[in-house]
């Protein structure tokens, strides 16, 4: 069937029509927006969450490889017998006793 320039015309005329309404149809349907909205806060969360691990993890190295320069340092050197070691005292614990005078080393 051969249409006539007129029938052809009303019907792409037609068609415009529907694929106009269809967009238009799209711009105005929010169905999938929070979903979308949702993926993108979830994607920043995770962005930011590795950079800050990712942060966290370089500190952590540094902090490492400082404890551990310094432990070679006192095992190369021998430690120093001039200051004995003290731990440190955690909060609500009770100090140690000062060891009496006779048993300090005067030098």
């Amino acid at each position: 069937m051969m249409w006539t320039g007129d029938q052809e015309t009303k019907a792409i005329r037609y068609r415009q029509k529907q694929i106009a309404e269809g967009l238009k149809s799209l711009l105005v349907d929010q169905q999938g927006s929070t979903a979308i909205e949702y993926g993108l806060i979830a994607s920043l969360v995770a962005l930011t969450s590795m950079e800050a691990m990712e942060a966290l993890a370089s500190a952590l190295a540094d902090s490492f490889t400082q404890t551990s320069n310094a432990m070679s340092e006192a095992n190369a050197s021998g430690g120093d017998p001039e200051e004995p070691y003290e731990p440190p005292v955690a909060a609500g614990d009770v100090a140690p006793p000062e060891p009496p005078i006779a048993a300090m080393r005067i030098g």
